[in-house]
């Protein structure tokens, strides 16, 4: 698999919203959208804030504190990140790395207990988790312009948001 894209057809000709391509570029956001519904959102975080990692309000500050340094770095690392993407042209092996980094954090929530000294092993592994994740994220909407001319980037990135959102919602549906 090559590791650079390939720049959209010439200036003027309309391109296919379907190809494959751009579909293999939402389904990114597709399998992405668990690692933001499930473990950031609305399963994984609500179990680190739960009784059994002791009282509710100290585990919801301690989450607020990881969470905000998980923010922190982000918001140092991303603008790096794009800038080397965009300079470097390696935007789908940086993607790829990134996001396999998220998929073993993601792994490795299972050894998360509920006891009160896994707290802070699960805040860190979703603080870690939340920095790949942007990091990948920068990498996948770098891929963007490569993807299509300027007059449908709105259409397939909207493609992109609304296969990440159906994939959010199926995964949930199938976690309830």
């Amino acid at each position: 698999m090559s590791t650079t894209v390939t720049a959209p057809t010439q200036a003027g000709s309309r391109t296919r919203l379907l190809s494959w391509p751009v579909i293999a570029w939402g389904l990114w956001d597709w399998g992405s959208a668990a690692f933001n519904a499930v473990i950031t959102t609305f399963v994984f975080t609500v179990y680190l804030v739960s009784d059994s990692f002791g009282a509710k309000a100290d585990n919801e500050s301690a989450l607020s504190l990881g969470l905000a340094i998980a923010g922190l770095f982000i918001a140092l690392l991303a603008p790096v990140t794009g800038q080397r993407s965009d300079r470097g042209g390696r935007t789908v092996f940086w993607l790829g790395g990134y996001t396999a980094v998220v998929v073993a954090v993601s792994a490795a929530l299972f050894l998360v207990r509920p006891e009160p000294g896994y707290l802070w092993f699960g805040i860190v592994l979703l603080g870690v988790g939340n920095i790949f994740f942007e990091l990948a994220s920068v990498n996948y909407n770098a891929i963007l312009n490569h993807l299509a001319p300027k007059d449908r980037i709105g259409a397939v990135s909207g493609l992109g948001w609304g296969m990440g959102y159906l994939g959010g919602i199926v995964l949930l549906l199938i976690l309830y």
